[in-house]
């Protein structure tokens, strides 16, 4: 109706004009910068009554997502575009175990349980399943529900674990559906328990970048070698200069 287009026209005035007094306030106190919010996006969502837990040390990304009943057990880290959705069914993850980016955890017929030390490959999806300490679930893969890789397992990429089946210790499941491919050696079993750490181990750095203020960033950027000037190679003017934008 022309009645609630006007209060929108209104209320869009309104909102203008506090843009403009906040640019202007920003510039009397010599800041120059003006931000306004663009994504809604979080990292930690409750949802109705369940709301995620996560323990000291965790790390999760800027564009990862945690969402209802949740536990996200000490040091473990998800990655940049992963996703561990507590929505219909609780996820429970250990300690020390790392979600790789692009991976997906959500469970719907049932809990989902990952123990510590564990890696979750890129692009890998896990349904209601159990995986143990240690194992590893190779980039691309999938778990059903119902599935069980037990500890010090591996499941290699690109492979589904189709549902009710058991990923005994020590093997090395591969296929769709994944099957029994050899046994790990001790070596492997070994490096196997690593990873997860050898992950963690980069978190830090990354939560450091992550919380760094846009003046800060701004500084960095400044220095960055595609933002250097080049000599002019170009005499006759047929190329023109592709500038440096802010991102």
């Amino acid at each position: 109706t022309s009645m609630s287009r006007a209060v929108w026209q209104l209320g869009q005035a309104v909102r203008e004009c506090g843009i403009a007094l906040e640019r202007a306030g920003a510039r009397l106190s010599t800041d120059f910068s003006f931000t306004e919010p663009l994504s809604r996006h979080r990292e930690i969502l409750g949802l109705t009554n369940h709301k995620p837990t996560i323990n000291e040390g965790c790390f999760i990304a800027p564009t990862a997502g945690v969402s209802g009943e949740v536990n996200l057990g000490a040091g473990s880290s998800v990655w940049y575009g992963a996703f561990v959705k507590g929505d219909r069914s609780k996820v429970t993850i250990g300690s020390n175990t790392s979600i790789l980016e692009g991976a997906v955890i959500q469970g719907g017929t049932g809990p989902v349980t990952i123990g510590n030390d564990a890696t979750i490959g890129q692009g890998a999806v896990i349904r209601a399943a159990i995986i143990g300490n240690g194992a590893i679930i190779g980039t691309k893969s999938s778990v059903g529900n119902g599935a069980v890789v037990e500890a010090g397992a591996a499941v290699a990429p690109g492979s589904h674990v189709a549902d009710n089946t058991t990923v005994p210790t020590g093997s090395l499941f591969s296929g769709n559906p994944a099957v029994f491919l050899r046994k790990l050696s001790d070596a492997e079993i070994s490096a196997m328990s690593k990873v997860s750490a050898s992950t963690q181990k980069m978190a830090p750095t990354h939560a450091a970048e992550c919380n760094k203020t846009f003046a800060q960033i701004e500084v960095e950027k400044s220095g960055y070698i595609w933002q250097v000037k080049k000599p002019n190679t170009d005499p006759l003017g047929l190329l023109t200069e592709q500038k440096a934008v802010h991102w």
